[in-house]
C-alpha cells in the first residue's frame, strides 16, 4: 500500500492532486545515486530476471518508487527507445483488459522519460484527473473523433473510437509533434481513449526539476532536486513535506 498524502490545487480548471509521499527519501538515496553511476539499463537487466510477461513483447516489474497507487512499469522487451505500431495497440489492450487497471502513461525523451532509452510505461489502479475535464469536439468521423481537454494551462486532445483507427492518427500526430523538435506524453485510459500532451520542454525552472507525464495528467508528487549527500533522512522528509506545503 502506498503511503500518500494528498491536497488539491488547480490548474486552471483541473483539479491537480499535490501527493506528499514519504518512501521518496529512498528515491534520492538510491536511484537517483545509481542513474548517475552506471550506464547499465536496469530494463535490460531486469528482462533476464523477471518472468512477469504481457502481450508476448512487454515485461513488467512493481515500481520501486511509485507516485500512483499499484503502480507498475511496463517495458519492452527490446531495447529501443521508440514504439510501433503493434506496441501501441499493445499498451492500450494491456489498460484495458487487466483487471483493476484504470489508467497507464507513457513518457519518452523530453517527456520526463527516467530511462528515455528503453521504452517503457506506466499502469495503475488510479485515474489522471484530466480524464474528468470538459471536452471540446475538434472532430469527428464514423469511426473516430479527436477532442481537446478545455480549461488547462496545456494542450491535450483526445482520440476516441475505432483501435486501429486511432492509433494510427495518434502515431500521425506524434510525428507531427517530433518534426516540430517537441516531446509528448501519451495517456490511456480504461475506455480505450489514447489521450496526447504535446510537450515544448521537460524541465521547469519555477519547479528546478524535470516535469513528467504526472503533472500534466493531474499529480504532482512533490520532489525537490537537491544535494542529499550530508542530510539525513529525516531532513529530506522535511524538506520535500515543506515542499508540499508550500506549492501552489
Amino acid at each position: 500500500m502506498l503511503e500518500k498524502y494528498d491536497r488539491m490545487i488547480f490548474l486552471q480548471n483541473m483539479p491537480c492532486i499535490v501527493r506528499f509521499i514519504p518512501s521518496f527519501v529512498k528515491r534520492y538515496n538510491i536511484w537517483d545515486k545509481h542513474i548517475t553511476e552506471t550506464s547499465e539499463c536496469p530494463f535490460c537487466k531486469k528482462i533476464c530476471t523477471t518472468q512477469n510477461i504481457l502481450f508476448s513483447r512487454f515485461k513488467y516489474i512493481y515500481n520501486d518508487f511509485p507516485f500512483m497507487s499499484n503502480q507498475i512499469t511496463v517495458f519492452n522487451e527490446e531495447h529501443k527507445d521508440t514504439f510501433s505500431r503493434n506496441d501501441l495497440i499493445d499498451m492500450v489492450n494491456i489498460v484495458t483488459t487487466l483487471s483493476g487497471c484504470k489508467s497507464g502513461g507513457l513518457q519518452i525523451k523530453g517527456s520526463g522519460a527516467s530511462l528515455p532509452n528503453h521504452l517503457h510505461f506506466s499502469i495503475s489502479d488510479e485515474e489522471y484527473p484530466i480524464v474528468h475535464l470538459n471536452e471540446q469536439k475538434l472532430m469527428q468521423t464514423e469511426k473516430y473523433s479527436i477532442s481537446r481537454f478545455i480549461g488547462l494551462p496545456h494542450l491535450a486532445i483526445k482520440l476516441t473510437g475505432c483501435l486501429d483507427c486511432i492509433v494510427d492518427v495518434s502515431i500521425k500526430i506524434s510525428e507531427i509533434i517530433k518534426s516540430k523538435n517537441m516531446s509528448y506524453n501519451i495517456i490511456f485510459t480504461k475506455k480505450g481513449e489514447i489521450i496526447i500532451i504535446p510537450r515544448i520542454k521537460e524541465n521547469s525552472k519555477l519547479l528546478n526539476r524535470k516535469v513528467g507525464i504526472s503533472l500534466v495528467g493531474g499529480i504532482y508528487p512533490c520532489y525537490v532536486n537537491c544535494n542529499f549527500k550530508n542530510k539525513s533522512d529525516n531532513a529530506v522528509i522535511r524538506d520535500m513535506l515543506s515542499h508540499w506545503r508550500n506549492i501552489s
